[in-house]
């Protein structure tokens, strides 16, 4: 029984795989490898793709006090999604919303880490604003880009390498600053093709939010059965004929 419930779990981490994949093969389809630019893209930088890029707030966060949840590196995942299971919180004085809170659309990069994990970036799909930590770059694109385009190509295979190469190491920490980050060279499709990918990743994200809320179930459902298994109260008969 316990067998059963954690192979269901495990099912779960492998389409969460799989529909990472799926993403990563929807962007070569759409726009090719860009290392080789198969379908000839003008190349540009992303400062043509961008209209502001501002570096976060030095405000101190706190555990659980404060107006704003405040994003940091952490926060990011090395995929380019969001973890906001320790996010910590701070206070801004109004003058500062515009500098330091993210809208809907916002990319978020990271400047500043260890060399494999320097870069990370993503796009804020939340509704309700976050502080964001000086360790961040917020990222708003013009009417020439689509926000999941430009995360995609910097969390891409091309994308990584290309960070990894640019970035400058001090006292154990890698680093690549707002006008680093803006020569960084890049593809530029149609808006339309970037809107359209943009459509596709939605539909892919719907079902990882189905994947994830079934994990949880089933994870709630092994750590249940493990715990009447260790307390002798496990009713196979019962289970078989559920």
């Amino acid at each position: 029984v316990l067998e059963t419930a954690d192979q269901l779990r495990k099912d779960c981490q492998q389409v969460e795989q799989e529909l990472n994949a799926l993403a990563q093969s929807v962007f070569l389809e759409m726009f090719g490898d860009p290392s080789i630019n198969p379908k000839n893209f003008p190349l540009g930088t992303i400062k043509n793709l961008v209209e502001e890029v501002k570096y976060g707030t030095s405000e101190k966060a706190d555990e659980t006090i404060g107006d704003f949840p405040m994003l940091r590196m952490n926060n990011i995942t090395y995929t380019g999604e969001w973890n906001f299971s320790s996010l910590k919180y701070a206070n801004l004085d109004k003058k500062d919303h515009e500098k330091y809170l993210t809208k809907k659309g916002d990319i978020l990069f990271n400047r500043t880490n260890s060399r494999d994990l320097v870069g990370k970036t993503a796009v804020f799909r939340e509704d309700t604003p976050m502080a964001i930590a000086g360790y961040l770059i917020r990222v708003r694109v013009n009417n020439k880009a689509n926000s999941e385009y430009i995360s995609a190509y910097l969390n891409s295979i091309h994308g990584k390498q290309t960070l990894q190469h640019m970035c400058k190491s001090i006292v154990g920490m890698a680093n690549i600053n707002a006008q680093e980050l803006q020569k960084i060279k890049i593809l530029m499709p149609p808006k339309q093709l970037q809107d359209e990918f943009d459509n596709k990743l939605t539909k892919i994200r719907a079902q990882r939010k189905i994947n994830t809320t079934q994990f949880t179930e089933y994870n709630n459902l092994f750590n249940a059965l493990l715990q009447k298994a260790f307390k002798g109260e496990l009713d196979l008969k019962s289970t078989e004929q559920a």
